[in-house]
């Protein structure tokens, strides 16, 4: 199992559910379970929270105060209905994904092991644990101190070539698929042709007579293989290019290219690359018009010579020189 890369979107609507579930629970307690709760738990950004997560928290906010936290693990508070949150994942107002996931606890594989502040992120490379183990990703610490310092080398944003990654084999596949697709047709119409009973008579007497097919049936699949078989010349010789192009919440857009596309590009690893954002005004004309025909269909569509539509804030779009240079 890979490192969970987790939207903040996701984040955020799991908080909203907790919340509403921590609203019930405490509506459901007498005054001394109430009270209970309120001498054992503390309270981050509205919900319950385990003393030592909240404590995780203060120190983070000292350090940054526009820090944003959503709940990403939860633990049940002694015997009651209530929730409290054991985990929290980590980003900045505006980010598409969170940056990390803090925790206290015993984090490890081991149930005899202290407690510790434990940083999660997919910068961390804990060559401690297998790869296929959430700790490979683990940055722990028993002290606090030492935790926030885990947090501060470990906690970036994610960069556009990161996010352009993460829909990078939806796009190639379906660009692919488009490039191969004459080619599957031309398949697909000679083995309908040869199904045809008149094929063989027809094409003896087109060889004596030299003139067309008798049967329109053939004539009509016929033309349909010269048109495939045109089609994939064309397409074998061109060279795929897409542009990965992430919508930003403050209006512009990040550009992340990739040259070449082919079947093998959904395996290969984006280099990291500064980001290039752009505002709407300085997007070639052409960029612009296959976004506005991207934003009219739905999420994973893809739109042949145009580009594919992952999210309402994620697209890749075919290029050309002439288009992007950047």
């Amino acid at each position: 199992m890979g490192y969970d890369h987790t939207t903040v979107a996701r984040a955020e609507l799991v908080g909203a559910e907790l919340l509403e579930s921590q609203t019930k629970a405490i509506n459901g307690m007498d005054a001394d379970e109430l009270a209970e709760a309120k001498d054992n738990l503390s309270m981050v950004d509205g919900m319950y929270t385990l003393n030592s997560v909240a404590l995780f928290v203060g120190e983070l906010r000292k350090v940054d105060r526009n820090l944003q936290f959503a709940p990403s693990a939860v633990s049940r508070f002694r015997d009651s209905k209530l929730r409290a949150v054991a985990g929290l994942y980590v980003y900045y107002k505006g980010d598409r994904y969170a940056m990390a996931e803090i925790k206290y606890g015993q984090v490890g594989i081991t149930k005899t092991e202290n407690d510790r502040f434990a940083v999660f992120s997919r910068k961390v490379c804990n060559e401690k644990f297998s790869s296929s183990r959430d700790q490979y990703y683990m940055a722990a610490s028993v002290d606090l101190s030492k935790a926030v310092k885990n947090f501060k080398r470990y906690a970036i944003p994610y960069a556009p070539y990161e996010i352009a990654q993460m829909s990078l084999t939806r796009a190639a596949s379906a660009s692919y698929a488009a490039k191969v697709r004459p080619q599957r047709a031309m398949r697909d119409l000679t083995r309908e042709l040869f199904e045809e009973s008149s094929f063989w008579a027809d094409t003896l007497r087109l060889y004596d007579s030299g003139h067309r097919f008798s049967s329109p049936k053939v004539n009509e699949l016929f033309q349909k293989m010269s048109e495939a078989k045109r089609e994939g010349m064309e397409r074998s010789g061109r060279a795929v290019h897409m542009c990965a192009v992430e919508a930003r919440d403050d209006g512009r857009f990040s550009l992340t290219k990739v040259l070449d596309m082919d079947d093998n590009t959904p395996y290969k690893s984006l280099p990291a690359t500064s980001p290039h954002v752009v505002t709407q005004e300085q997007l070639p004309e052409a960029m612009q018009h296959k976004l506005a025909l991207l934003s009219m269909v739905d999420d994973g569509a893809y739109v042949d010579e145009v580009g594919i539509r992952v999210n309402d804030w994620m697209y890749w779009i075919h290029i050309d020189g002439n288009e992007f240079t950047a």
